[in-house]
């Protein structure tokens, strides 16, 4: 089913972030030219706190922007991926964010040459709010490589993200699911319902037809899931990380450890878990019949 044939109540309203391409594109140009002021501070970022706090106001400023022209971009081709102005959209906004990761790889190594000023800076009240942000790039001192080093990093990240960006762009279709002689929408968000349906040939025709379409990119998902994790490897490995589970962690100040805590707790207690454990073996005719029973309780 395609959005135009969608009732308009049922669709987001996307009109509410821009009315038409013009004030897009003109997001996009005023970014641009924040980025272009935003590298002029390279080589004295860092001089004074009233230098550091412009540079820091004029990059939200920027990634607002940014992130409101992604949001409304990547929404339309969620949407309507077929439609190319939606694509070509997309594509502006990622390069831009493309162009901004390599022209601000400085800001971290300005950050962290300079950290005994900074710190000093971060008793000033006007930085309380970057203070966070401040504290985690001074904290990743251990992993940052050398200016020229970062630049290429940024260089290719694009390229690294690629697996991701296959993944993103996949768009599987499920056949409907007929339900009392009507036919119903099967997708992520309503095969839940289906499951929990009492009629057994309903439940059976969303599992199969569901399942059915991913089958069809089995090969694909089993490649982009190796291309992500050679990436995460890549990356932890380079940054001079313990493993790649630290590496991911490392933002939100979380040690590998909990994580690994919490897992097990899950593993043990998660009724959902305990389920597929004891699903393992079962026919799918099995699992489709017990599913009622099992939502029921």
């Amino acid at each position: 089913m395609e959005r135009k044939d969608i009732e308009e109540k049922y669709t987001w309203d996307l009109s509410k972030i821009y009315q038409d391409p013009q004030e897009f594109y003109h997001d996009i140009e005023v970014s641009q030219q924040l980025l272009d002021e935003l590298t002029s501070f390279k080589g004295k970022m860092t001089e004074s706190v009233d230098i550091l706090l412009r540079f820091l106001s004029k990059r939200d400023e920027m990634s607002m922007l940014v992130s409101k022209a992604y949001c409304f971009a990547h929404l339309n081709c969620d949407v309507e991926p077929k439609e190319q102005e939606y694509q070509k959209m997309l594509a502006t906004v990622m390069s831009l964010i493309q162009q901004s990761s390599v022209k601000l790889v400085f800001v971290d190594n300005e950050i962290v040459e300079n950290d005994e000023t900074v710190r000093k800076y971060l008793k000033d009240e006007r930085l309380k709010s970057y203070r966070y942000s401040l504290e985690n790039a001074l904290a990743f001192k251990p992993h940052l490589l050398d200016k020229e080093q970062e630049e290429l990093v940024a260089k290719v990240d694009n390229i690294s993200e690629l697996a991701e960006q296959v993944f993103d762009s996949l768009r599987l279709e499920f056949e409907d699911v007929e339900v009392n002689g009507q036919k119903k929408i099967l997708n992520q968000a309503t095969l839940n319902e289906f499951l929990k349906n009492k009629n057994r040939d309903v439940r059976k025709q969303a599992y199969h037809h569901f399942f059915k379409e991913y089958q069809c990119f089995e090969n694909t998902f089993a490649s982009t899931l190796s291309g992500v994790m050679k990436k995460d490897a890549f990356y932890s490995d380079i940054r001079h990380f313990d493993s790649p589970l630290a590496a991911s962690v490392f933002n939100d100040d979380v040690p590998t450890d909990l994580f690994f805590k919490i897992y097990y707790k899950l593993d043990i207690e998660n009724p959902i878990i305990r389920i597929n454990t004891a699903f393992k073996g079962c026919s799918s005719l099995e699992k489709i019949s017990v599913l009622p029973r099992i939502y029921h309780n």
